[in-house]
């Protein structure tokens, strides 16, 4: 296992949220933020001796004692109903660990976070929770695209099957073996020490229960994987990643394929997705579904784990009613799990859905929303100000789920925007002859429908230019569909979404968003990626790659600086690049003029794109820029497709974003404070980056604008 260094310790420290609750010692994140705020080049002592202190306990395999005890916290869960559990048995144990513990824990997250993302086969499709590139939308898609499929085949053939299990898992972090854990990993084929060094949190572990009156007497912990420990939600997924491939091939009969394999592509087949414990299976007959829940129960018999049978939902399409005989047993076999019609509506992932479709209760929960908020608005009499914040802060988002996969129309959502703009006008005669588009604009607040599209074609683009996970194989198979391809030829498709007129279902999500886009005359293109075409940074990164691999040095320093013109109306900036070797020579400098239509962090990005772009394999660079936000937007490249598409800058980070994965090891970031003197280095580079970028901002007021 490699050991860790100041600079990494540093930044997971940075990482950390500092308002986050102390542990049993009273150490908190803002205490560490804190005595490492001043560290830019050199290491502090703590620091030294906090790097050292990891490195030990790595080499070793263990974990300090002290790192091993946790303060519990019980926390509600909320119920179907919208109350919340009121038993100690229903709640959800919450371990706030020592600061340094989870320090610890959190790099060797990060290292492994990262390798699942830039290695996405190493872990099952099904399983999307505590990814970088992961979400509970990503499992819905799946869900839905599953149940769009069926709907559609079912009315071509009318005595096809689908049955659909959601488990409930009791306790299911705390149910976790020391063996269980061991098993994982060394599927996984981790390091030993690895191995040692997770499997020693459960030795001599304790835990005591924080209460009204203090915390309780210390109690020895023998089983679990801790909720507060960074490693934790990693090592379950790994866990039940033999649970998924099980499903897609069941070991107990002979590696035999089950699931949902969709009715336009015989390769594609759905067995289950999952988000941590929340595990949903399909199947296409009563032999299949019975083959997956055998297996199910068998490793879940295996690990001590179990199954809440009465609040597992299990549904039939052609469910024949109470006497139906398609049952299902529990693990230890003493309770049964009974069949639902495919009516019934549950909440999975936040989401109410059901097998046939219906939003009923959804649609109900999104008016519950905006009524709520309305009666707590007039109650409270609150600012039209506050309130309008309010919207945009807290309204909206509580509705995005929902309103991203139910079947909303426009008259719902004109409905709901109109209680809002009541609200906030309230006591005006005339709110009712306002016109609602004009009213958005001018107060600046998203209208519900043109927001809802927006982030519903949002998640189009991402899942069809998705094609290694589920998510996006089941979108592309339904956008084929929906294009009338009986076999999933995506570029056939896309050439005929430009032809061909959709016509819209009641239920189907995706194709009333794709006829918003030929509504509007928008075009989806087949395309390979993000590349630049124009000379200009082309040609200011071949000159910097030609300067690094030319020079004889193997350490760089790059200064970067974007500059717009205040208050200005060119929608023009400069940015320029200073290049130093590890003797502060200056080698080149040179900029270029970019469209940036006001925003300077667009100056700064593209600056800094320019020279990770150029950076050779075999060369190490320092990255300087008095710029924290393009510093963070470059640290945190690697971001899933949704977050990706959403980024502010989104064509200069894929411009350079090949090359700083590729080199990420040999890559640093530093931040230099601007206009504090040329005292140091640092400062001095930066003052000259700064000069040059003024010169190329004043030759923007009058070239040829350029954009990316």
């Amino acid at each position: 296992m490699k050991p860790t260094s100041w600079r990494e310790v540093l930044e997971t420290i940075r990482q950390t949220d500092p308002d986050k609750a102390a542990g049993y010692d009273g150490i908190t994140s803002g205490l560490l933020n804190f005595l490492t705020e001043h560290i830019t080049e050199h290491p502090s002592y703590f620091l030294n001796i906090l790097t050292c202190l990891l490195n030990v306990a790595y080499k070793s395999g263990q974990s300090l004692l002290s790192w091993r005890k946790a303060i519990i916290s019980m926390i509600s869960k909320k119920n179907d109903d919208g109350s919340f559990t009121k038993l100690v048995s229903e709640m959800r144990p919450i371990s706030v660990m020592q600061e340094f513990g989870k320090l610890a824990s959190k790099i060797l997250a990060n290292r492994m976070g990262s390798i699942l993302l830039e290695h996405p086969q190493i872990m099952t499709p099904s399983q999307r929770a505590f990814l970088k590139d992961g979400s509970t939308s990503q499992c819905l898609h799946t869900a839905l695209n599953v149940l769009e499929d069926f709907k559609e085949f079912n009315k071509r053939k009318p005595k096809s099957q689908l049955f659909m299990l959601a488990y409930d898992q009791s306790k299911a972090f705390d149910s976790v073996q020391a063996y269980t854990i061991q098993a994982s990993l060394e599927r996984f084929n981790l390091p030993k020490p690895f191995i040692d060094y997770v499997l020693s949190n459960l030795t001599e572990a304790k835990s005591c229960f924080k209460t009204f009156y203090g915390p309780t007497d210390d109690i020895a912990v023998q089983a679990s994987v801790r909720q507060g420990d960074p490693l934790s939600p990693l090592i379950y997924i790994c866990i039940t990643d033999a649970l998924h491939e099980g499903l897609r091939r069941n070991p107990l009969f002979d590696n035999c394929k089950t699931g949902y394999t969709f009715s336009n592509d015989a390769k594609l087949t759905v067995s289950s997705t999952g988000y941590a414990d929340d595990t949903m299976t399909y199947a296409a007959s009563w032999q299949d579904q019975w083959k997956m829940h055998e297996w199910v129960r068998e490793f879940c018999w295996a690990h001590h784990f179990k199954l809440n049978a009465i609040k597992c939902k299990y549904f039939i399409s052609d469910y024949q009613g109470l006497n139906d005989p398609r049952w299902l047993l529990s693990v230890d076999g003493n309770d049964l799990i009974t069949p639902l019609p495919p009516s019934k509506q549950f909440r999975y992932l936040g989401l109410w859905i059901s097998m046939d479709l219906s939003w009923s209760m959804q649609i109900q929960t999104l008016n519950k929303m905006v009524m709520d908020w309305r009666w707590r608005a007039v109650s409270a009499k609150v600012d039209p100000a506050q309130l309008k914040a309010s919207i945009t802060e807290y309204l909206l988002p509580k509705m995005d789920l929902g309103l991203s996969f139910a079947n909303v129309t426009q008259k719902m959502c004109d409905a709901w925007l109109s209680t809002i703009i009541h609200t906030l006008c309230r006591g005006f005669n005339t709110v009712g002859s306002l016109n609602k588009s004009a009213f958005c604009v001018l107060s600046n607040i998203p209208d519900i429908f043109l927001r809802m599209q927006t982030s519903r074609i949002t998640d189009i683009v991402v899942n069809l230019n998705t094609r290694k996970g589920l998510h996006g194989l089941t979108s592309r198979a339904r956008f084929c569909q929906l294009m009338g391809f009986e076999n999933a030829n995506f570029e056939g498709a896309l050439k005929a979404f430009q032809c061909v007129n959709l016509r819209t279902t009641a239920s189907n999500r995706m194709s009333s968003s794709l006829k918003f886009l030929q509504q509007h005359q928008i075009e989806l293109v087949l395309g390979e990626g993000c590349a630049s075409g124009d000379a200009k940074p082309l040609a200011l990164t071949q000159a910097i790659s030609k300067t690094l691999r030319d020079s004889s040095s193997t350490n760089f320093f790059a200064y970067t600086d974007g500059s717009t013109t205040p208050n200005a109306r060119y929608p023009n900036s400069g940015c320029s690049v200073v290049l130093t070797d590890h003797e502060n020579k200056t080698l080149w400098s040179g900029g270029l003029v970019i469209r940036s239509d006001g925003n300077n962090f667009i100056a700064e990005l593209a600056a800094a794109s320019c020279v990770l772009k150029a950076l050779p394999e075999d060369k190490f660079l320092t990255l300087r820029s008095d710029s924290r936000a393009t510093l963070g937007a470059l640290q945190n490249i690697r971001v899933s497709e949704r977050r990706r598409i959403r980024a502010s800058g989104r064509p200069w980070l894929n411009f350079c974003r090949t090359e700083l994965n590729r080199n990420w090891s040999s890559i640093r970031f530093e931040h230099v404070s601007s206009h504090k003197g040329t005292q140091t280095l640092a400062q001095k580079g930066n003052d000259l980056a700064d000069k040059i970028v003024n010169d190329y901002r004043i030759l923007g007021t009058c070239v040829l604008l350029y954009t990316i």
